[in-house]
């Protein structure tokens, strides 16, 4: 599920990210073009912002979950926790990270906008 989420994030990210309008003439531009390989690098280094802004609580469980794809019972004996909780934290932790993303891929979003605004096309 994080998957799908993150990848959804991901592609209407991309989608948004292919005009931009100005504020001076209200007209469409064409963003500067970057190499996949580059995005990708953007895209992991958000998640990975993210994830170090979530609390460990969450984070721990988030992790083994959806990163080193453990079950249920497989946290919750590393962790030390009954199942419930480890439900409870990945649900929180997902709810978290949601917000840490759309917060991270704001802020990083207006520092690539203000890098392409101050290249010149000539």
């Amino acid at each position: 599920m994080f998957t799908t989420l993150y990848r959804e994030f991901l592609a209407r990210k991309r989608h948004s990210d292919r005009f931009l309008e100005t504020e001076e003439t209200s007209t469409v531009v064409e963003p500067l073009h970057l190499a996949p390989s580059v995005i990708d690098t953007l895209d992991a280094a958000i998640l990975q912002k993210a994830l170090h802004a979530l609390q460990d609580r969450y984070r721990a469980p988030v992790t083994l979950f959806y990163m080193q794809q453990h079950s249920y019972r497989e946290i919750a004996e590393i962790l030390g926790i009954p199942i419930g909780t480890v439900m409870s934290r990945i649900s929180r932790g997902k709810a978290e990270l949601r917000k840490e993303l759309s917060d991270v891929a704001a802020v990083e979003s207006s520092k690539i906008i203000q890098v392409e605004g101050g290249q010149s096309h000539g």
